[in-house]
């Protein structure tokens, strides 16, 4: 749990920094009432729904199948952080009429059964494995946001977003490399 908590300054150092550097380019971006979806800002507001909803069933998965403290307290704030996250999410949607799927496609559904089937220490290795393969996934989404997007609202998300996925993705390494001690 400390370490989890020694990062969390950083983090939020982190944050404002590039929510204050994605404010300075706000100049090549549209004022939201003349901003329009292309079928890329969708496929990204589809991918991030996805993205969003594999890390709450993993995290679900973890407080239910995990024995490990820091497994466990790791868990409890990816819930809470992919929570804020996906209602953020969906406030966007709701703001340009999109509706985004509450479900996971097929493959990441597999993903989620299959890791049902452990507890104990071989679940939280897989779980920890997986998150970090998933933080990868979520880097990919977020990133090619940031670079294409014409939307304000939604490079603010992606930015956000990536800026959480960066710690996400090291404390789930630090946590990693201290269960396999």
């Amino acid at each position: 749990m400390m370490v989890i908590k020694k990062y969390n300054t950083g983090f939020i150092l982190y944050s404002m920094m590039v929510l204050v550097m994605a404010s300075c380019n706000m100049d090549q971006h549209l004022p939201a009432e003349e901003a329009e979806l292309t079928q890329e800002d969708e496929l990204f507001m589809t991918n991030a729904a996805h993205f969003n909803r594999l890390g709450l069933e993993y995290a679900r998965l973890a407080e239910q199948n995990s024995t490990d403290g820091l497994i466990l307290a790791y868990a409890i704030r990816m819930n809470e952080e992919y929570g804020l996250a996906k209602a953020q999410l969906e406030t966007l949607a709701e703001s340009y009429e999109i509706t985004i799927a509450d479900s996971l496609p097929h493959p990441q559904q597999t993903q989620i059964n299959n890791l049902a089937a452990y507890d104990g220490e071989m679940f939280d290795s897989l779980y920890i494995q997986k998150n970090i393969e998933a933080f990868i996934w979520g880097q990919e989404i977020m990133e090619g946001q940031v670079a294409t997007s014409n939307v304000q609202e939604l490079e603010g998300y992606a930015s956000q977003q990536l800026a959480q996925i960066n710690q996400r993705l090291y404390d789930a390494q630090l946590i990693q490399s201290e269960i396999q001690q």
